[in-house]
């Protein structure tokens, strides 16, 4: 257990790692607007993806651990909806880019045709990953995340070295990592391995599975598209009242401190998870109570820390890195840590709705998150500029941290 722990853990902290180094490469290659197209394409094609993949993925994670075969028709129907998959982010990110392209891009078409490869790898990646995790493979779901992160930093750091790189070309170099990493994980791990032994069942027929599939996968698919897609409605707020440099601007910081406030709360959020589920198994409502109210108020002290630390080292820091000669100012550094650290907290005050299985619930409440975020990034970035979706997304955080705490307790009076 404490093995697939540590993989795992590396899995999930290494592609925030990754990121953060070429969101810096990236920013000492580019200019603030270069960086905003690729931001904003980015940002639209994991949105897409993540829509796509994510109601396949969790029912992978759902129906498959447990069974030493698999029936033919639950490995056709986990092959038929994963072609579903791939097509449906290949396409919908493809016209979602064809209307939102930034005019400052090469090329419409060809923004489109990116972001659908883009989206189309991540898929790709994801559904391994989850079939990886489902088969209890946690050394190959870290070789899985590790190749790829090597791979795409490897790749960016040849392009800003030795290449001329635009947006579009950075993206093609990060959609070839994830796919290259995939690929190589297949084939090390072979058919075989990703699905096990197959069995006959007359009983099963792929198109129930799809059902169940649907049934249990699409809340939680929509309910991870509605998180990740903030940053896209974000960055196409800022692009469309404001211009691409703020976009980019925006991006940069929003890349560097939410996200690396995510990396350095990630992995608490992860560790508490079980334990959270181990005592909802047992039936005991109290110790998950307990749980997560402890848990809830430790990471809201280290949640201060950091943006406390954040306030006072950021901005000399982002100033010695060379990569924002604009500056940041101590506030804004803080609100971006202070929103970061606000969702990882809901992640922990949801499981409350999520140990009574309050699937619709949680779904409600991150579309509300989602309303408030985009509602108030109409009505201020026009008056405040982007750092008025800075203020947003803390407020779209603590929305959602209050409103599931507020019902979650409900559930356990």
């Amino acid at each position: 257990m404490l093995r697939d722990i540590l993989f795992y853990g590396f899995a999930r902290a290494v592609p925030g790692v990754a990121g953060i180094f070429v969101v810096v490469m990236l920013l000492r290659a580019f200019s603030t607007d270069v960086y905003g197209v690729y931001a904003l394409v980015f940002a639209a094609a994991n949105a897409i993806s993540i829509l796509a993949s994510g109601w396949i993925n969790q029912s992978v994670l759902r129906f498959v651990p447990g069974r030493e075969t698999l029936s033919s028709a639950l490995v056709g129907a986990i092959a038929r909806s994963g072609t579903w998959s791939v097509m449906f982010a290949f396409v919908a990110a493809g016209v979602l880019l064809l209307v939102v392209a930034p005019s400052e891009s090469r090329g419409t078409l060809l923004v489109a045709l990116t972001a659908g490869i883009l989206a189309f790898s991540l898929v790709a990646a994801a559904i391994v990953s989850s079939l990886l995790q489902a088969r209890g493979m946690a050394a190959q779901v870290a070789v899985l995340e590790g190749l790829r992160c090597l791979l795409w930093v490897s790749a960016v750091a040849v392009g800003v070295r030795w290449g001329e790189l635009s947006s579009e070309s950075a993206l093609v170099l990060s959609a070839a990592s994830y796919l290259s990493a995939t690929l190589a994980v297949v084939a090390l791990t072979g058919r075989a391995g990703l699905v096990g032994q197959r069995s006959e069942s007359a009983q099963e027929s792929q198109w129930d599975w799809i059902r169940e599939f649907s049934k249990f996968g699409m809340p939680m698919s929509c309910w991870l598209g509605l998180m990740v897609s903030m940053p896209f409605f974000d960055r196409f707020i800022i692009e469309r009242m404001i211009d691409i440099q703020a976009t980019g601007v925006y991006a940069a910081r929003y890349d560097l401190l939410f996200r690396g406030a995510s990396v350095m709360m990630g992995p608490l959020t992860l560790a508490l998870h079980p334990a959270v589920m181990r005592a909802s198994n047992r039936g005991s409502r109290e110790e998950v109570r307990r749980i997560v109210m402890r848990s809830l108020f430790g990471l809201t002290i280290m949640s201060l820390l950091v943006a406390g630390v954040g306030w006072l080292v950021v901005p000399r820091l982002f100033g010695m890195g060379g990569f924002d000669s604009s500056g940041i100012s101590a506030m804004e550094a803080a609100g971006f840590i202070a929103a970061g650290c606000s969702w990882q907290i809901g992640l922990i005050a949801h499981k409350l709705l999520e140990t009574q299985r309050r699937t619709a619930l949680i779904l409600l409440l991150m579309f509300g998150a989602s309303s408030i975020n985009i509602a108030l990034n109409l009505a201020f970035v026009p008056m405040m500029g982007y750092q008025a979706a800075i203020v947003s997304s803390l407020a779209a955080g603590l929305f959602y941290v209050g409103s599931s705490l507020y019902f979650g307790l409900r559930e356990f009076r």
